[in-house]
Parts: structure tokens; C-alpha cells; sequence
């Protein structure tokens, strides 16, 4: 019994896989308009296997937010560890931040899209992760900088915010665009690395100072 539930969650796991990597290959193309008809037919499966896993788009997006989301923290937190200051803190999310293709597009929709038609359930299991991947993280982040308890969690967040905020801006809707572009709005475009590196260093020195020490009589 062990070993045939064993093999059914291994079937499954690589079954969520193949999901979220059709779901990856058409978000990539489609952006948030994909269909699970897509991703159904790209992974193989039909849409009645899929409904076991997320049901509705907005689920499956959600969890492929949640996987690169995981990726990033996986390559980020080894880094974290090595850093003594904020400088180095902020180096380090930004880089890895600048190196993902969906992960900041996906975190920008999350928030005014996908979570907007998700099942209670999902919707605590995302959160779930992300208040976990922020205690974490920030956890290192304070150990690492010797800074205040729960400043590496705040900073992550205030990044968080930064990150989907400033690619909001950078690449608004086809018609805000098209706006902008006609009234020449110079001051709304930005250069998206330029403004990432300077708002997520400047939160850094802000938001991690020193422990305090306790004194001794």
C-alpha cells in the first residue's frame, strides 16, 4: 500500500510538472490571456485531469507563481547568507530579480488579477508559501546583516511591493501605452533596472539597521 502511494504521488507531482511548464510556455506567449485548453492540450492531458489541480486559470497561474517563486528563493537565500551588509543584500535580490523571466510579471498580476479568482483553499496554500518564503528569507537577512529581528522580512516585502510596482509602470496596458507614447510623457518611462536597483537599495539601508545589543551590568 505504501509503495503504490508512494508512485501515486510521484505520478502526480510529474503530472503538476507537466501543468506548469505548459502553463509557463503559453504564459510566455499568451501572457495572462491563456486558456486551460491550452495548457491541457500542451501537457497532454484533457480538462477533467486539469480541474484536479487548479480550477480555473487563474489557479494554475497562481501556482506557477508559487514554483518560481520557490526557483527564486532556492538561488537567492544561498546568496543572502554570504552578505554582511545591506549593499550587498540589495545586490544580491536585485540581480536574481533582474534574472528571472516571469517572476516579477507574475507577482505583478497576482495581486490585480489572478487572486481575484481563486478558491479560498489556493488562496491560503499561495499565502501560506509566501509568508513562509518571507520569514525565511528574512531570517537569513537579519542573521547575515545583524540586523533587527524581522528587518529582512520587511525589506522582502517593501521589495515585493517595488518590484510589481515599477514593472507596472514600465509596461502598461497596450492602450495606457499608447498614451503615453502620443502625449509624450517622458517622466513614465522608465529604465526598469536602473529604478529596481535604486528603490531596492535605498529600502536596504533603510530598512536594516543594527541589532541592538543588550547591555551588561
Amino acid at each position: 500500500m505504501f509503495m503504490l502511494r508512494a508512485r501515486s504521488d510521484e505520478a502526480k507531482a510529474e503530472r503538476l510538472g507537466a501543468i506548469l511548464d505548459a502553463t509557463a510556455q503559453w504564459f510566455d506567449v499568451a501572457g495572462p490571456d491563456l486558456t486551460l485548453d491550452q495548457v491541457a492540450a500542451t501537457a497532454g492531458l484533457t480538462r477533467t485531469t486539469l480541474y484536479g489541480y487548479a480550477a480555473t486559470r487563474e489557479e494554475v497561474l497562481v501556482l506557477l507563481t508559487a514554483r518560481e517563486l520557490n526557483i527564486w528563493f532556492a538561488v537567492v537565500t544561498p546568496m543572502l547568507r554570504r552578505c554582511r551588509t545591506s549593499i550587498g543584500v540589495a545586490r544580491s535580490l536585485t540581480d536574481t530579480l533582474l534574472g528571472t523571466a516571469r517572476l516579477v510579471p507574475l507577482l505583478a498580476l497576482c495581486a490585480t488579477m489572478f487572486e481575484r479568482n481563486i478558491s479560498l483553499d489556493a488562496a491560503v496554500l499561495w499565502k501560506r508559501g509566501l509568508h513562509n518564503h518571507l520569514i525565511a528569507a528574512g531570517s537569513v537577512i537579519d542573521v547575515a546583516t545583524r540586523s533587527r529581528s524581522g528587518s529582512g522580512a520587511r525589506l522582502l516585502l517593501h521589495v515585493h511591493a517595488s518590484a510589481t510596482g515599477l514593472h507596472s509602470i514600465a509596461f502598461p496596458p497596450a492602450v495606457a501605452a499608447k498614451a503615453i507614447a502620443d502625449a509624450g510623457l517622458a517622466a513614465m518611462r522608465i529604465d526598469t533596472e536602473a529604478e529596481l536597483r535604486l528603490a531596492i537599495t535605498s529600502l536596504a539601508f533603510a530598512i536594516l539597521q543594527p541589532a541592538q545589543r543588550k547591555q551588561t551590568s
